[in-house]
């Protein structure tokens, strides 16, 4: 281990205690509660790279006042000043450049599924492949679903255990993949190491010229049921599928992110709305809270939705889609 690294890892020490969840010396990694959204459940959802200088939540990453980027944030926001003024003392030859980078309307990110994929409507029965389907059938979806989507899983290497989503760019070539687990794994989702935000989900399957839906996972995206649905992969509306919309859709646009996530609904809703070309066209669908089965709340998300009700339930909540109006605004702080 470096000293620069050493020296951070003391560092990232002296603010969360060296009592760290998860700690893998080889990749410099080390894992703690996040300050932001654990609220002493202990996950250990944050992850930080004391090497890369880098960290992430796997729970509020995407939202924005979750903790992603540089680790540099953590230290300055959580730590002493003689904390941050160490840090930038011995990392002043070594920091990365966090400025962002524009996207090109064209990249491709250099990306395979793992080569351990297996397409499970073609998978030989194993106790693994059984496995695998009975998880998908047990959240809502169908063997049709599963040819639809091209889903996969592994048996073995680094995604064993998981099931595989593959995403497709406007040329039916792989752009990102979500990795799930079905075995349990403390980390319940493992995805490719590519910016996100440089790809729209599912683009082989949109058609402009129609309604388009967005919502956040693919799982939401799979439980809509609908080929035109874009997936943000979290709650922020970024922007490269920003331009996108704007230069592309002719249709309406319908958000329907998770109960949670209203607020970030609205701003999306907001932020479009006032772009000229898209206004009147967009629409917001609130998902319910919770519901209660067997006397027992159950939060619902639209997956939660389809796994409950099937495409019934789903075409009710379809039924749901509305503009807003000032009194949303003033209710979520948005004037």
């Amino acid at each position: 281990m470096s000293d620069v690294s050493l020296e951070v890892l003391n560092i990232v020490y002296n603010i969360f205690g060296s009592d760290c969840r998860k700690h893998n010396t080889n990749k410099k990694q080390i894992s703690f509660d996040c300050p932001v959204c654990d609220e002493g459940r202990h996950k250990s959802n944050l992850e930080i790279n004391y090497g890369k200088l880098l960290m992430k939540c796997w729970k509020c990453g995407e939202d924005p006042d979750g903790l992603k980027g540089s680790l540099r944030k953590i230290v300055k926001t959580y730590g002493m000043k003689r904390d941050l003024q160490l840090y930038d003392s011995i990392t002043e030859d070594f920091r990365p450049d966090f400025t962002k980078k524009g996207y090109t309307e064209n990249y491709k990110p250099n990306i395979k599924l793992p080569k351990e994929y297996i397409h499970l409507a073609t998978a030989k029965t194993t106790y693994q492949s059984e496995k695998a389907l009975n998880y998908l059938l047990k959240r809502g979806l169908t063997k049709e679903d599963i040819k639809r989507w091209d889903i996969g899983y592994c048996e073995a290497g680094e995604y064993s255990g998981r099931v595989i989503i593959p995403s497709y760019d406007k040329d039916g070539d792989l752009n990102f993949f979500v990795a799930r687990s079905y075995v349990g794994h403390k980390m319940a989702y493992k995805n490719p190491e590519i910016e996100k935000t440089e790809v729209i989900i599912n683009h082989l399957s949109i058609n402009w010229d129609s309604t388009i839906f967005i919502v956040e996972g693919m799982f939401d995206m799979m439980g809509l049921g609908l080929d035109n649905t874009i997936p943000l992969l979290g709650k922020v509306l970024h922007p490269k599928l920003l331009d996108a919309l704007v230069k592309h859709a002719k249709g309406n646009i319908v958000i329907c992110l998770d109960p949670d996530a209203t607020r970030n609904a609205y701003k999306i809703y907001r932020q479009l709305q006032h772009i000229p070309r898209l206004y009147g066209k967009i629409r917001v669908i609130d998902i319910p809270d919770h519901v209660i089965v067997n006397d027992k709340p159950v939060n619902l998300d639209i997956a939660k939705v389809r796994e409950l009700y099937g495409q019934r339930g789903v075409i009710k909540i379809l039924r749901r889609a509305r503009t807003l109006e000032l009194q949303d605004y003033i209710e979520y702080g948005l004037l």
